[in-house]
């Protein structure tokens, strides 16, 4: 029997606005279960929600919205075409609790940053999910091999400035916005290679709610094959697929990132 697992997670500030969340399997004949995890962020507590292919409709999608009721979180479903059948089909699996490691191995659980944001971006950079380094310091693309400041003050033919706060300041004054597909997952190394069981964050609210964004840059292939994981490319913003800054991709020279970077600045 084939499955496809499809993760959704739920910010606190949409957990209970009544809000409809999408689920798009796509084609509903080339699986025979569809097991949906939804996450809600608060509290990590996650419900797991399976479907027979042939209680989903034709469309490629199906959506759920959630209500907090004596402090618990309740998922609804909408466009399915038996919804009887899911009132008591909710199994946790976890609660108030994010594991450090998984069986003896030294897989890390970890969590993306909120993004940065100013009042009107109009590019937003998408990253997977923060390495080991940016997860110590706390501050995106930490890495100091990792290329990513460097080409983003030499695209603007900028000074480099050392304080994070003065890199976050610049990008917001250039309306330049950077996230992670990611919101939580669990990887061994820095590597994107050994992302596992992830979580998306919320890019469709996101992007809903910041119009003013025009392009998605995704900073290496493995940010891009993510989001077309989870979501659908959008009429009315520009998608580039830029050489990854990290230092694992050292085939390309930082004069050869920075030709292909420049396609966002130019735009």
């Amino acid at each position: 029997m084939s499955i496809k697992t499809i993760n959704r997670n739920i910010p606190e500030y949409r957990e209970n606005s009544g809000d409809r969340f999408r689920v798009r399997y796509k084609n509903k004949f080339l699986f025979d279960r569809l097991v949906v995890n939804v996450c809600r962020n608060k509290t990590n507590e996650i419900q797991v929600f399976t479907f027979q292919s042939n209680e989903l409709p034709n469309k490629d999608s199906i959506y759920f919205s959630s209500h907090i009721r004596n402090n618990k979180l309740h998922i609804t479903w909408s466009g399915l075409e038996s919804p009887h059948m899911r009132t008591d089909n909710i199994t946790i699996i976890a609660t108030n609790t994010e594991p450090k490691s998984r069986s003896s191995s030294n897989l890390v659980y970890s969590k993306s940053f909120p993004p940065i944001l100013g009042p009107k971006p109009r590019v937003l950079i998408l990253g997977t999910m923060p390495g080991k380094e940016s997860l110590k310091r706390q501050q995106y693309y930490a890495n100091p091999r990792n290329l990513f400041w460097r080409l983003i003050y030499n695209l603007h033919d900028a000074h480099h400035e050392d304080s994070y706060s003065d890199r976050v300041s610049f990008l917001i004054n250039k309306n330049i916005s950077v996230w992670d597909v990611c919101h939580k997952g669990i990887r061994e190394t820095s590597l994107d290679s050994d992302i596992k069981d992830e979580i998306s964050n919320d890019l469709e609210s996101f992007l809903k709610t910041n119009s003013t964004i025009k392009i998605i840059a995704f900073n290496g292939q493995k940010a891009e094959k993510l989001y077309n994981k989870y979501y659908s490319r959008l009429d009315g913003i520009a998608y580039f697929t830029l050489l990854s800054t990290s230092p694992a991709n050292a085939s390309y020279s930082f004069d050869e990132k920075f030709a292909d970077w420049s396609k966002i600045i130019k735009l």
